[in-house]
Parts: C-alpha cells; sequence; structure tokens
C-alpha cells in the first residue's frame, strides 16, 4: 500500500478576511488546536494583501526580521490601508 506524503484534514469551514492580520490569528488558532504538526504554504500578492502581517502570527518572533516590507515607510502604508478597513 502507497501512502501520501502529504495529508490534510479536510473541514466544513471556509474563513474570508479583508485584513491579513486577523487571517493569521484564525491560522494561529487553527494550528494549535491541530494534534497533528501543521505545514502552512502561503502566497500572496504584491499590492494590498500584506500576507506577511498573517505570517508574523504563526512564526517565531526572531523569524520576523526576515519578513518582507517591515520597514517604516510599508509600516505607514500598511496601517493607511487598514485604516481604509475601518467600519467594512
Amino acid at each position: 500500500m502507497i501512502r501520501p506524503l502529504i495529508s490534510y484534514e479536510h473541514t466544513q469551514r471556509e474563513v474570508f478576511f479583508l485584513d491579513a492580520r486577523e487571517a493569521g490569528k484564525c491560522a494561529r488558532d487553527i494550528i494549535k488546536r491541530s494534534t497533528k504538526k501543521t505545514l502552512v504554504f502561503a502566497k500572496g500578492s504584491q499590492n494590498t494583501i500584506y500576507l506577511e502581517e498573517a505570517l508574523k502570527e504563526i512564526i517565531l518572533p526572531e523569524e520576523h526580521v526576515k519578513l518582507v516590507r517591515q520597514d517604516a515607510m510599508y509600516m505607514k502604508k500598511k496601517n493607511a490601508f487598514w485604516r481604509t478597513l475601518d467600519g467594512i
């Protein structure tokens, strides 16, 4: 019998977020609740997705320096974007 190299638990739930930070918190909670090892693949665009902020929620703090768009200019730009989501 051939065993799959990758398996996953199918959930009946889909979740949509406008804010990558909230998506990261949700992913972190799902990973914490899992009783199995977890492998995460992440792919985002180069525009206003800012997936690196979601990854901050699931990687070790010392790994944050490896993420893109972490300088003051980008953080100002991200904060301005997130303010546009307030009230949605």
